[in-house]
């Protein structure tokens, strides 16, 4: 029915396809796993607290990021510090514009140290949104 060069051929054609696909799918598998993902970094928005999220206390300090590069220290009931921020994707460190503060971070975000002055805070993410606890963001 198939004369001889053709089945060769057939068989050839076959054997190539059946080597070449793996290869194929663990290169662009490997491709995937070296992307680059610094040009997908966000900064690190949302609300932090000094103290337990379940158990807020009137000495817990809060840190708000909010996505327009403005910031919020506070208490409750208290606005410590407030203005804009630059966040340094390098160094991961966020600068605050007013009251002395600087805040560090590590790559997923859950947690920030807060330093100033008078001291410093390790801070748990609370929220991914900006909350303002007996206070209004706009005093």
């Amino acid at each position: 029915m198939f004369s001889k060069n053709k089945t060769v051929s057939l068989a050839v054609f076959c054997l190539v396809t059946l080597i070449s696909l793996p290869a194929v799918s663990l290169f662009l598998q490997r491709r995937s796993d070296y992307t680059l993902n610094y040009a997908s970094h966000s900064v690190p928005t949302g609300t932090y607290c000094s103290g337990s999220p379940d158990w807020p206390m009137a000495d817990t300090v809060y840190l708000v990021l909010g996505k327009d590069n403005t910031y919020m220290v506070y208490r409750q009931f208290e606005v410590i510090s407030r203005g804009t921020y630059e966040d340094d994707t390098v160094s991961q460190t966020v600068r605050l514009d007013g009251g002395g503060f600087t805040a560090s971070y590590g790559e997923d975000y859950s947690e920030i140290n807060l330093l100033s002055r008078e001291g410093s805070y390790s801070m748990k993410k609370y929220s991914d949104t900006c909350l303002y606890i007996n206070v209004t963001d706009s005093q």
